[in-house]
């Protein structure tokens, strides 16, 4: 997926591992937050001996300029106390290079996290990866405790940017969901609940909706005709068809070990170039 440029003038792509998400002008949304290693630049892990995801609800509130993500999740350890390294992925693009060597931050506008409903302090610190790579891949890290034979609710809330990407003859705005990064935890995930609601001005419901394989660039003239005569659908990716109601769109999975291909992006309210200045 590519990267995604805000009106703030950040790039970056947003991917949670145990709890998560992503996006191309402007920040993007969300992911699962992950189980990730210790010591050095830690790196996400896959399968969990103990900790597994119960389940995920995900709110995700889609306005003007910004997204709004509200992801809830249990976890059931079914091992003895321990204490676990979360992160929850962020990146930015290496074209701020300069700030970056200053300071980590992400691309979030805000983050803040809850552990049993407590609110739990996180650092933003760089993770392992490509050094060729053209994004920088940050987690907002905390530890969490797990009782043994326990469950824990953690809850992350952030702030990102509406995305928005060219097309052939729109700019298109996007955001979306990263779900395989919850495959760092023990076996499968026992429900996931997504749910996206629009509070743009020109996007009311009913929408209509189609299925693409496309990322926002790759977006192209059969989008763009369709667009000319339906301007309220929204096209997106992954498995699962979503049902739509008034001004929200919801993806639902049941006892799923998640791949890429099951990542959520939805791409909506595109703008003629010609009626848009840059």
């Amino acid at each position: 997926m590519s990267g995604c440029r805000g009106r703030s003038g950040r790039t970056g792509i947003a991917v949670a591992a145990a709890l998560t998400a992503l996006l191309a002008y402007g920040s993007p949304a969300k992911a699962d937050d992950c189980y990730i290693t210790e010591g050095g630049l830690p790196a996400q892990q896959t399968g969990h001996k103990t900790i597994s995801m119960a389940s995920e609800f995900v709110d995700i509130v889609v306005g003007k300029n910004w997204v709004t993500v509200d992801c809830t999740f249990r976890f059931k350890n079914a091992g003895p106390a321990c204490v676990v390294r979360m992160g929850f992925p962020d990146e930015v693009n290496r074209s701020e290079e300069d700030e970056i060597r200053r300071m980590p931050e992400g691309s979030f506008r805000s983050f803040r996290s809850w552990v049993d409903g407590k609110p739990v302090a996180t650092k933003v610190i760089r993770a392992s990866g490509d050094e060729d790579a053209s994004d920088t891949l940050f987690w907002h890290e905390k530890r969490v405790q797990f009782p043994a034979h326990g469950e824990v609710v953690v809850r992350d809330r952030y702030v990102t940017n509406v995305c928005t990407y060219d097309g052939l003859a729109f700019w298109t705005n996007g955001t979306g969901y990263i779900l395989h990064t919850g495959a760092s935890w023990h076996g499968r995930i026992g429900k996931a609940v997504i749910k996206f609601t629009f509070r743009r001005k020109r996007m009311r419901g009913p929408f209509t909706l189609a299925h693409t394989n496309a990322d926002g660039d790759d977006l192209g003239a059969a989008e763009d005709r369709a667009w000319m005569r339906h301007r309220r659908r929204i096209y997106y990716t992954g498995r699962t068809r979503p049902s739509t109601q008034g001004d929200t769109l919801t993806f639902k999975r049941a006892n799923f070990r998640p791949s890429s291909d099951d990542d959520i992006m939805v791409f909506f309210d595109p703008t003629p170039f010609r009626s848009r200045r840059r």
